[in-house]
C-alpha cells in the first residue's frame, strides 16, 4: 500500500477523534463517525449540550461529558423574628433555653458568665477613663501618669533633640525613641529638620515642624506657661487650662481656659484652634510670621506696644525680632512743634531733637518740618491702657 495514502487515512481518523470528542459522542457514534468521515457523511448528532448522566456500571467513556447530581442542601427558613426574654446585655448573645429552639454551646461556659444554653453574656463597654490617646498602646509605650503637671514629647520625624531639668546637655531621639515624658523645665529642640507633637492633659496638643526650641516653664491644674525662642511653623489646639506661649520677640499668646455654660442648653466654647508660621526667608529665625485664628474662642496677643485681641477667623502679621527699646504706639517729639491737620500731623523742629511714631525715630534739625499722615485710622491718636 502506498505510504502515502496510509498517512491520509491516519489523519483523517485523528480528525474523526477530536471532532467525536468535541461533539460529545459515545463510543459507537465514534466508531461510525471514523468510517464515514472519508465517505464526505456528517457526523452523527454533532451538537453540543449532549452530556448524559453516567448510568451505575457503564464503563467510562473519557471523550463523554458526564454531569453528577449536586448534594442536598438544607433548605434557608429565614432569620428567626423573636428571641428569648431575659438578655443580657444590648448587644450580647441571646439566652438560649430548651424551650427556644436554638442551639446551645455548654463548652463555652466554664470561665465566663454564661446563660443557660452555654452562650457567653457580654456586659456593655464602660464610658472611656479620662487618659493619654489608645494608639499610644499600639507602639508598647510605657504607662505614663496622666496628671496636669505632665506632658508627652512624640517624635514624629527626624532628629529631635531633648533635655531634662537639670541636665547640662541635649540628647537626642532617634528613631525608636518616639514617647519621652515632660515636665516643667525640659526643653525641646529641633536643629534642622524634624517634627515632633506634645500633648497636654486635658486633650491640648501642640505640633511643631522645622527648627524649634522650646521650653516648658510650668504646668500646673489652673495654667499652661510655654517659652518659644525659635520657632518656624506652630499648630495648636488648646483647652481647658489657660495657656500662654511666649514668642521669641517677647509677646505673650494668651488662651483664656474654658468658660462654663450659662444653661444647660448652651452649648460650650470648642478649643482654640491657632496657626503660627514664620514667612519663608532663609536664614530669618527672627523675620515676619503670621498667627491665624481658626478655633472658636478669641485670644490675647499682648505686646510691648499694646494688646491685640484676635477673633475667631482673623489673622495678623508680626515681627519675631526681640525688640530692644520698646517705644509707645502714639507720637512723641522733643524741642519740637505739632500741628494736628485731621489725622496727619506736621511737626516743626525748634531745635536739634528726634520725633518718635509707632516704633520708628526720626532725627528732626532745627527749622525743619515732618509731615506724618497715616494710611487709615487715627494711629497718632493716644493708646488705649492694657486690659
Amino acid at each position: 500500500m502506498n505510504l502515502g495514502l496510509l498517512l491520509l487515512r491516519f489523519r483523517h481518523a485523528c480528525t474523526a477523534v477530536a471532532l467525536g470528542a468535541v461533539a460529545g459522542l459515545s463510543a459507537p457514534q465514534l466508531a461510525a463517525a471514523q468510517a464515514g468521515v472519508g465517505a464526505g457523511q456528517p457526523l452523527p448528532n454533532a451538537g453540543f449540550g449532549n452530556a448524559q448522566p453516567q448510568q451505575p456500571g457503564e464503563e467510562a467513556d473519557p471523550f463523554t461529558p458526564r454531569w453528577a447530581k449536586p448534594p442536598q442542601q438544607i433548605p434557608f427558613n429565614g432569620f428567626p423574628l423573636s428571641f428569648p426574654k431575659g438578655l443580657g446585655a444590648f448587644g450580647s448573645y441571646p439566652v438560649t433555653s430548651p424551650s427556644s429552639g436554638l442551639p446551645g454551646f455548654p463548652g463555652l461556659g466554664a470561665a465566663r458568665m454564661t446563660g443557660p444554653g452555654g452562650l457567653p453574656l457580654f456586659a456593655l463597654p464602660s464610658e472611656d477613663v479620662p487618659g493619654w490617646p489608645r494608639w499610644l498602646r499600639a507602639i508598647d509605650a510605657p504607662e505614663f501618669p496622666y496628671v496636669p503637671g505632665q506632658a508627652l514629647l512624640l517624635r514624629q520625624s527626624e532628629r529631635v533633640w531633648w533635655k531634662e531639668p537639670g541636665e547640662d546637655a541635649f540628647v537626642p531621639l532617634y528613631f525608636h525613641d518616639k514617647v519621652r515624658s515632660v515636665v516643667p523645665g525640659t526643653e525641646v529642640e529641633v536643629r534642622r529638620t524634624g517634627n515632633f507633637e506634645l500633648l497636654l492633659h486635658g486633650g491640648g496638643r501642640v505640633l511643631s515642624q522645622g527648627p524649634t526650641h522650646l521650653r516648658v516653664d510650668s504646668m500646673d491644674d489652673k495654667q499652661v506657661v510655654l517659652k518659644f525662642s525659635t520657632l518656624s511653623k506652630l499648630r495648636m489646639q488648646l483647652s481647658g487650662r489657660e495657656h500662654q506661649l511666649q514668642l521669641p520677640d517677647g509677646s505673650m499668646l494668651v488662651v483664656p481656659a474654658d468658660v462654663p455654660p450659662a444653661s444647660p442648653e448652651e452649648l460650650p466654647i470648642g478649643p482654640a484652634v491657632l496657626v503660627l508660621e514664620r514667612a519663608d526667608e532663609p536664614g530669618q529665625f527672627y523675620g515676619r510670621a503670621v498667627l491665624w485664628n481658626g478655633g472658636q474662642r478669641a485670644v490675647r496677643w499682648r505686646y510691648a506696644l499694646g494688646e491685640v485681641l484676635l477673633e475667631p477667623g482673623h489673622r495678623i502679621q508680626l515681627f519675631l525680632h526681640p525688640v530692644a527699646a520698646a517705644t509707645g504706639p502714639g507720637l512723641t517729639a522733643a524741642e519740637a512743634e505739632i500741628v494736628a491737620n485731621g489725622p496727619a500731623r506736621t511737626i516743626t523742629g525748634n531745635a536739634a531733637g528726634a520725633v518718635q511714631c509707632c516704633g520708628a525715630s526720626f532725627a528732626l534739625p532745627k527749622g525743619a518740618r515732618l509731615s506724618l499722615d497715616p494710611l487709615q485710622g487715627e494711629p497718632f491718636e493716644a493708646a488705649a491702657p492694657r486690659r
